[in-house]
């Protein structure tokens, strides 16, 4: 994705507009790559999932007074999810902290530094708050999890509680962490289909069975169609 916009993140796949106590997000960048990255390396390489059991899902998260569903930009202009403060995001399904505390390594682990103390996201031309970076968890950053995503904050990046529609982090070292219960700031909306297991630019050509994962799961009923207009004039083919 090469589109310079004003205003986008990682989660546990709910299609309604708040997640569940099981609820986990990620999201630094496009979700196309680290939809490819969770997938890749947290979800077959680390836990051994097989095709069937996976559960990486785009997603558009912690916005403010969002209508459902939210949507890619597109000519139509309907519910596109910039105009509420959404983040890009991968929904993902953990059970448990040991999952957690890889997950968090494996998001941490894929900053790149841009200055002296300074991480930022690799796809350096997205800019604008729905490529900030953000994490999801049940009670937010004072909850459980709260202590285990600072224990894999390698880079010693400041961790902010997220609010919702909240700014752009790049270039300042900041991860905005927000509650994905019921009543907090961790709203999740599932993309359309059309874009999941879908090729960033910024990456080289994705396994041509990675992309079929997104037919599979259609097919499984895991990814369901969001009655969003196509996205075809920023998308081709969509």
């Amino acid at each position: 994705m090469f589109r310079i916009t004003t205003f986008s993140a990682l989660v546990v796949l709910i299609a309604g507009v708040h997640a569940s106590e099981t609820t986990y997000f990620f999201g630094n960048g496009c979700f196309w790559h680290n939809q490819h990255l969770f997938t890749k390396e947290f979800e077959q390489a680390r836990l051994g999932r097989k095709d069937g059991e996976l559960s990486s899902t785009a997603v558009y998260v912690a916005g403010t007074n969002e209508p459902s569903p939210l949507c890619y930009p597109s000519s139509s202009g309907f519910n596109n999810h910039e105009e509420f403060g959404s983040a890009e995001a991968v929904s993902i399904a953990i059970n448990d902290e040991k999952e957690f505390s890889l997950a968090a390594d494996i998001f941490f682990g894929d900053f790149q530094r841009i200055a002296a103390k300074t991480w930022a996201r690799r796809d350096v031309y997205d800019q604008g708050a729905q490529f900030r970076a953000v994490v999801g968890v049940p009670g937010g950053i004072k909850g459980k999890m709260g202590g285990l995503l600072e224990a894999a904050n390698k880079h010693n990046m400041t961790l902010l509680e997220g609010v919702g529609s909240d700014p752009d982090t790049f270039e300042d070292n900041s991860v905005y962490v927000y509650d994905t219960r019921e009543g907090g700031a961790g709203t999740v909306q599932e993309a359309e289909i059309c874009l999941q297991y879908h090729q960033d630019n910024n990456d080289e050509e994705y396994e041509e069975e990675y992309k079929a994962l997104k037919q599979m799961r259609v097919e499984q009923g895991t990814l369901k169609d969001n009655s969003c207009p196509s996205p075809n004039d920023y998308i081709p083919g969509c």
